[in-house]
């Protein structure tokens, strides 16, 4: 399942986050929790309640002269090491908007059958 997480499971990527980025201190994962976590959006794809997937949309205010924006600025995408590789389109849940649709966004995992690589995700927005 493609969905998104509320900010009571977020905490759930950081298992795939140290996994797919030792480089990573714990030091840095407790400042992203407290300081981006509560205000980004974590796009996860997910089975027998496992997060396979993940790609995170951290916003931003964007200024160019006298023209603003609202962009979001993707970051921590991975995927488990072992996870299939796979395309993913799946239709929206009607009795839960926080599920991605097909019409939203499909997530691609493509190891290229590299078993010893992280498989890239790539979530492209319709």
């Amino acid at each position: 399942m493609i969905r998104y997480l509320d900010n009571q499971e977020k905490s759930l990527t950081k298992d795939l986050w140290r996994e797919a980025f030792p480089e990573d201190s714990e030091d840095f994962l407790d400042y992203y929790d407290q300081e981006k976590m509560s205000r980004n959006q974590v796009l996860v794809r997910e089975e027998d309640g496992v997060i396979q997937s993940m790609l995170h949309r951290n916003p931003y205010r964007l200024q160019v002269r006298d023209t603003f924006w609202n962009v979001d600025y993707i970051v921590a995408v991975a995927t488990e090491r072992y996870a299939p590789p796979r395309l993913h389109a799946q239709p929206a849940d009607q009795d839960d908007d926080r599920h991605a649709g097909a019409a939203d966004a499909v997530l691609f995992s493509d190891a290229g059958g590299r078993s010893h690589l992280h498989a890239v995700s790539v979530c492209v927005y319709l």
